[in-house]
């Protein structure tokens, strides 16, 4: 089983200018809570953060800084962008996921073009519902307006989930962020689960 653990690239008071110790202090309270798998959030991190992922052994999601808001003309920076990520970071052992984009719905893209866009080249799926019940177009989890689970939001989830099996994904990967249902992520994540096994 998967332990998933999301880890950004700075600490309070130093920004992400951060020494070997600071990522081998990272790398120890990620193993003391049991993760085995690790999504390096939103950019490239420190060469030394994948040598420590390749020596303890864990399975690494590495994401290029497309964040929030869809760039119209900024296509062929994006695949600059994750193009320089395996170049730099191919000989890296624990890499098993190259990740394209996060919560780009913020800024009003249309995830369903990207995921047909995408096709088969799409392995897994990354899906949270977690940020609001308002109209209009699907909102993530930056603004925690209301707690919900999959299938409970504004989101076309269902629409999205059938795209994503016509391309033939390998995995899913649910996202949980801290607005819990009655503050208790276990119920959220049971509520979740439920979606998901009705529905693969």
């Amino acid at each position: 089983m998967a332990v998933f653990k999301s880890r950004h690239l700075d600490l309070k008071s130093k920004g992400n200018a951060l020494s070997i110790e600071d990522h081998k202090a990272d790398m120890e309270i990620i193993r003391e809570i049991g993760a085995n798998t690790l999504r390096l959030a939103h950019y490239q991190h420190a060469q030394e953060f994948y040598d420590l992922c390749d020596e303890n052994g864990l399975v690494v999601w590495a994401e290029i800084p497309y964040i929030t808001m869809h760039m119209t003309n900024a296509r062929q920076n994006t695949l600059d962008q994750m193009r320089e990520l395996i170049t730099q970071c191919y000989n890296h052992p624990s890499i098993a996921v190259w990740g394209l984009s996060n919560e780009i719905t913020d800024g009003g893209a249309d995830a369903k073009e990207w995921m047909r866009k995408l096709g088969n080249r799409m392995k897994l799926w990354h899906v949270t519902d977690r940020g609001s019940r308002q109209s209009g177009p699907a909102m993530t989890p930056i603004l925690k307006a209301d707690s919900m689970e999959l299938g409970t939001g504004n989101m076309d989830l269902d629409g999205l989930r059938d795209i994503a099996l016509a391309n033939g994904i390998e995995a899913v990967v649910l996202e949980s962020h801290k607005n819990w249902i009655d503050k208790d992520p276990v119920k959220s994540l049971e509520l979740s689960a439920k979606w998901l096994n009705e529905r693969f």
